[in-house]
């Protein structure tokens, strides 16, 4: 599937050329209610990022499982694993340290959004969906979680009309013109859909009876 989409991507790059935003390695935890980190869990998390960072793979993996284990109620050794873990092609292990990420952290979007990711790598498209609308529910601000759903929607389940909204809503969020603006386009074309019409703007008022534009402007002479 992915050389196929490659070859359909050089015909028609408007339509097929739409990537995901994967997930990168998380460098820091997230501070706690408290403010208060603990020393030994950023420690611990700061040794399996130097080891991934560094290309030591197996290394990195067993860090953050050792991780896991000392600190089960936080979500960053899970997800950072998975990363690892996916870039290593193992894309079942990874999808199980994600599903452990989210049942420690059930409101954290990027491990929603990366489980998404990797069930859509995975081919299970409908569990993409799912993951991706949870990551939306907990987090409705994560502006990766549109982008990436709006890729599935539209390459991989056939719905652009669909994909269109989740496009602009990511464009909403970020800002980012292209190469989004260029997605959106394309898919109004084939959607037929058409762009929100522009709010006129409203007409200047007359000029009160008696005064010249100067008059009008605060007497500038």
């Amino acid at each position: 599937m992915r050389r196929s989409f490659q070859a359909l991507a050089e015909l028609s790059p408007a339509h097929y050329a739409k990537t995901e935003l994967w997930t990168e390695l998380l460098r820091t935890l997230v501070t706690p209610a408290d403010g208060v980190a603990d020393p030994q869990a950023v420690a611990e998390f700061s040794q399996g990022v130097a080891a991934a960072l560094g290309g030591k793979i197996a290394e990195a993996e067993l860090d953050f499982q050792q991780m896991e284990q000392h600190f089960p109620t936080l979500p960053e050794a899970s997800i950072n694993l998975a990363i690892v873990l996916r870039g290593a092609g193992n894309l079942e292990a990874a999808a199980a340290a994600l599903q452990r990420a989210t049942e420690r952290s059930p409101d954290y979007a990027v491990a929603w959004n990366e489980l998404g990711l990797v069930r859509r790598a995975q081919g299970k498209f409908t569990d993409a969906k799912t993951a991706y609308a949870k990551a939306i529910a907990v987090d409705a601000g994560y502006a990766p979680t549109y982008r990436n759903l709006g890729v599935l929607l539209d390459l991989y389940l056939g719905d652009p009309t669909a994909a269109l909204a989740q496009f602009e809503q990511y464009r909403k969020l970020t800002g980012e013109d292209k190469p989004v603006s260029g997605w959106i386009a394309e898919l109004r074309r084939r959607t037929g859909v058409a762009a929100p019409a522009t709010a006129s703007p409203a007409p200047a008022a007359p000029a009160a009876p008696g005064t010249s534009d100067a008059a009008a402007d605060g007497g500038a002479k």
